[in-house]
C-alpha cells in the first residue's frame, strides 16, 4: 500500500480514560452520522474530530474532493486491545458513511488507529492507496462480464489510469464520473466525445442514477445496479 507522508496536528479531544463511556458515545455517533456530516454543532467527540480532520485535509483530485483515509490518534490513555479494535472499526464505519454522504472520495480503506501518546492528543492523517469493496455493478447489455465500481467518485473510461475501465469503441479515455452523495447515486459526463446517456436522455450536467437504469457511454450500454 502506497502512503503519503503523514500530517500531524494537536487537537482537543474528550477524555479517553473511560473506555465504556467512549463506546457509548461512539454508539450514538454512528446513529447520527448524517447529522454530523452536515456540520451541525455537537459536543466534541472523537468521531466529529476525525471528520473535521478529514475535511480540513481534503484535496481536489482528478475525480473531485478526496479525503485522507489513514487516521492515527495518539493519546495518553487508550482502551485495552479488544475494546480498542472494536472502537477503531466503529469509527471507520462512521467515517465511511459520512464521507459517502458528503460525496467524498478516498483512495483506500478507511484506517483508524488509537495509539499511546502524550498528555495532549494528536492526530496524524495520510493518503494511502488500497483495495476497496465494490459498491456498484455495471452489467453490459450484450451480456459481457459485469464491471464493478469500487471508488466513490469513480472515473469511467478507456484509460488504464481510470477507476473503471470500459475498453469499447466510442468510449473516451475519461468518459464519465459516477459517485454517491446525499444518499443518492449521480453521474456526470466528462466532456466525452460521444456523450453519456441515462435511459436515452443525454447527461448535460449531473443526473441521478437508479437501479436498473440503462447508462450509455457513447454506444456502450450498461445496466446500473448496486453491489
Amino acid at each position: 500500500m502506497r502512503t503519503t507522508p503523514p500530517t500531524r496536528r494537536a487537537v482537543h479531544l474528550m477524555p479517553m480514560s473511560k473506555g465504556g463511556d467512549l463506546q457509548r458515545k461512539l454508539g450514538d455517533l454512528l446513529e447520527r452520522a448524517v447529522t454530523l456530516a452536515t456540520g451541525r454543532n455537537r459536543p466534541p467527540d472523537l468521531g466529529t474530530v476525525l471528520l473535521g480532520e478529514a475535511e480540513r485535509c481534503v484535496v481536489e483530485g482528478p475525480a473531485g474532493p478526496t479525503i485522507p483515509n489513514v487516521f492515527v490518534v495518539a493519546a495518553g490513555e487508550i482502551p485495552e486491545p479488544s475494546e480498542r479494535a472494536a472502537i477503531e472499526r466503529r469509527l471507520e464505519d462512521h467515517i465511511v458513511e459520512a464521507a459517502v454522504y458528503l460525496g467524498r472520495r478516498f483512495d483506500g480503506p478507511i484506517d483508524v488507529r488509537l495509539a499511546p501518546g502524550g498528555r495532549r492528543p494528536e492526530i496524524e492523517t495520510a493518503f494511502a492507496v488500497g483495495d476497496l469493496p465494490a459498491w456498484a455493478v455495471l452489467t453490459a447489455a450484450d451480456d459481457d462480464e459485469p464491471v464493478t465500481v469500487h471508488h466513490n467518485r469513480a472515473v469511467i473510461g478507456r484509460s488504464k489510469d481510470g477507476d473503471v475501465i470500459v475498453n469499447r469503441d466510442g468510449v473516451s479515455r475519461k468518459h464519465a464520473l459516477l459517485w454517491r452523495e446525499a444518499g443518492r447515486v449521480w453521474i456526470a459526463d466528462l466532456q466525452s466525445a460521444n456523450g453519456t446517456y441515462v435511459n436515452g436522455d443525454p447527461v448535460y450536467d449531473v443526473v441521478e442514477v437508479r437501479r436498473s437504469d440503462l447508462i450509455l457511454f457513447g454506444n456502450a450500454g450498461f445496466v446500473f445496479g448496486m453491489a
